[in-house]
């Protein structure tokens, strides 16, 4: 929660949605078929506590789109690469 409140005071750009997910909370593989299908990226977040089982549904799908793994803890590096990621779409 508290990494989401710092990443919604960066992204305030008007054309760009940011939808997180607490890490805590379980979601299903279709979920995630879903989460990916309806998104230009989706970034699995080493900073938060996604229980392994949720992100297995991810990783798992990752060529159902772009899912970036992000295995660093700081918010600034995380930043950079989704940048570069979205640059290249």
């Amino acid at each position: 929660p508290k990494y989401h409140l710092q990443l919604r005071a960066v992204v305030t750009h008007h054309r760009v949605t940011l939808r997180t997910i607490p890490g805590r909370s379980r979601r299903t593989r279709r979920q995630a078929r879903d989460d990916i299908q309806g998104s230009d990226l989706v970034v699995i977040w080493g900073a938060s506590r996604l229980a392994e089982g949720t992100s297995d549904h991810y990783t798992a799908q990752a060529g159902e789109g772009r899912v970036l793994v992000m295995p660093h803890r700081d918010v600034s590096s995380m930043l950079q690469a989704v940048t570069q990621a979205i640059a290249s779409i």
